[in-house]
């Protein structure tokens, strides 16, 4: 009995057929808002509570870009959204790009900005505890 020849590895120069690549997915299931010319809405942080030239290109925001001279764009979860600071103006506005939800993009900045926290009380309390340990 005669046992079958090993086949041999395909040389390089035996023509192959490429690959079959999987089929298209969908990036999102669900279906993206978008707006057509942007719309600034007023974020109702003070100038005192966030100020971006300072806390953005220090802080902990490494994923958002500079896309103006006062203006930051990133994510949050789903939500592509850019932040501004106008000079003059003590308001910090936001517009929202593309989001799957664009009414719940507020709330998500809100709390990443962790506006809840009152800088400016921290600062107070800060210049209070300081004087009692300078005396």
């Amino acid at each position: 009995m005669k046992r079958p020849r090993a086949t041999s590895p395909p040389s390089i120069s035996t023509p192959t057929k490429p690959p079959l690549s999987p089929p298209a997915t969908p990036i999102l299931k669900q279906k993206l808002h978008r707006t057509g010319a942007p719309k600034w809405f007023p974020l109702k942080l003070s100038h005192t509570e966030l100020t971006l030239p300072l806390t953005f290109p220090t802080g902990q925001t490494f994923r958002w870009k500079q896309t103006g001279p006062i203006q930051y764009s990133g994510s949050i979860g789903p939500h592509l959204v850019s932040l501004r600071q106008r000079s003059g103006d003590d308001t910090v506005s936001y517009c929202v790009h593309c989001s799957t939800s664009p009414k719940s993009v507020e709330l998500a900045l809100l709390d990443f900005l962790n506006a809840e926290i009152s800088l400016a009380e921290l600062w107070s309390d800060f210049s209070k505890k300081i004087l009692v340990l300078e005396s």
